[in-house]
């Protein structure tokens, strides 16, 4: 038995129609400057590849390549039913006491309508995607919804249910890292609903660039440390923010500790903070006004992230601190930034990230957003259980469909208030 594994699951054929640009490339890539690494006598390392231009691949990685792999033809990386069963064969032809889960693919949060319209866009536009398609090859930059395939993707709650099945033989119960290599899954309502099947997260708080993170350079780190010191979920989650090198000032790659109590505490300060808004905006027409614009603002600090629906929780924070809540409302909202700092174990930002939390939460920039996005949140726990959907509801329940809010003239709101 390995002391450690890395499985790794690959969604290279989002780009079949026209959605996305395919991430095939990049996703070889990866794999191939790991299997440079291990599988070692300390880490082993098993892979699954969904692929544009063949089958779908499963094989152990190896630098001396001693086993052929396991073609598996066509394959659906949006059916959690393929990854628990990916998860179960990796950890049956490498069996493991502690287990790290990358997915690599497109990312688009709990964003699932989001998703659907990407897909109908793509298939308006299959043909001009297919035309152009020697222009993503050397394109670094590209979004990475989660783990897209040709027509389908996995939910939040999928992904909770497959995890949930993958871990019933590991001592706890829970893999010890789950990795993003993937686009804007750092935020607090993934962490939520995978509390009790992860110790840690590693993610990104906008898009990432194509290339993806080094994988091989966090399986260096840990086959260095593996058997010479304890190494603890959060070591292993770390090494993927200390390998990490961000190639543009949007990157960024954050390890997240899913500590139960830490995690409790802000989301119960965070809950708080979300009635006491609602207090505050009933009877308030303008301060109802100007928390829009605070969340308007703080969604549009995600330089690349186009969609502006999704805002890092300290730029969240900031804007609020200047529209003249009561001082509770802001004592809670603290509390629960606070909180949600102390699981951040690390991290590599580039320039545009450099004051930000590193974890985001659902801020819609407008009505449009809001409603996009309702009916998707209301199936989260996190939505549940701090009532934010109630809060945003009284927000934006009279905004217009289609109509962004604008900022109003005299707004006291400005792009200084974004850091926490």
């Amino acid at each position: 038995m390995w002391p450690l594994q890395i499985a790794v699951y690959g969604a290279g054929d989002a780009g079949g129609n026209g959605a996305f640009p395919p991430l095939q490339r990049f996703l070889v890539s990866q794999l191939e400057e790991l299997s440079k690494i291990v599988t070692s006598p300390r880490v082993s390392a098993a892979a699954q590849l969904d692929s544009t231009t063949g089958p779908s691949l499963r094989w152990v990685l190896d630098p001396w390549r001693r086993s052929a792999p396991l073609r598996m033809g066509e394959t659906n990386t949006g059916d959690p039913r393929e990854l628990s069963e990916f998860c179960a064969w990796s950890q049956r032809v490498c069996p493991s006491e502690r287990h790290i889960l990358v997915l690599s693919g497109h990312g688009l949060a709990f964003q699932d309508n989001a998703t659907r319209q990407h897909y109908a866009r793509g298939a308006e536009t299959a043909q001009a995607y297919r035309r152009a398609k020697s222009l993503f090859r050397s394109n670094v930059l590209g979004a990475r919804a989660l783990l897209m395939d040709e027509s389908d993707f996995l939910t939040v709650p999928e992904l909770r249910q497959a995890l949930s099945a993958s871990t019933g033989t590991f001592p706890d119960r829970r893999f010890d890292v789950v990795v993003f290599d993937a686009c804007l899954m750092s935020n607090i309502e993934l962490l939520y609903e995978l509390r009790e099947t992860a110790s840690t997260i590693v993610g990104a708080v906008d898009e990432i660039s194509g290339a993806g993170l080094n994988l091989a350079g966090a399986a260096a780190i840990l086959d260095s440390a593996v058997g010479r010191d304890p190494l603890g979920s959060n070591d292993m989650a770390i090494s993927f923010a200390q390998s990490y090198r961000p190639q543009t000032s949007s990157d960024s790659c954050v390890a997240v500790a899913l500590d139960a109590p830490r995690l409790e505490a802000g989301v119960s300060a965070f809950a708080r903070f979300a009635a006491l808004l609602g207090e505050d905006v009933a009877t308030d027409a303008n301060r109802a006004r100007l928390a829009r614009e605070a969340l308007a603002i703080s969604s549009r600090a995600m330089v690349r992230y186009k969609s502006k629906s999704l805002a890092d929780l300290g730029a969240v924070a900031g804007a609020m601190r200047g529209i003249g809540l009561p001082r509770r409302t802001i004592a809670a909202l603290d509390e629960a930034v606070a909180a949600f700092a102390s699981l951040v174990i690390g991290g590599r930002v580039g320039a545009d990230y450099s004051n930000a939390l590193g974890i985001s939460l659902f801020a819609p920039s407008g009505g449009d957003h809001f409603r996009l996005n309702a009916s998707d949140y209301r199936a989260l726990e996190f939505a549940r259980r701090t009532g934010w959907l109630e809060t945003l509801e009284q927000l934006f329940g009279d905004q217009l469909a289609g109509a962004s809010t604008p900022y109003a003239n005299g707004s006291t709101l400005s792009p200084s208030m974004l850091t926490s």
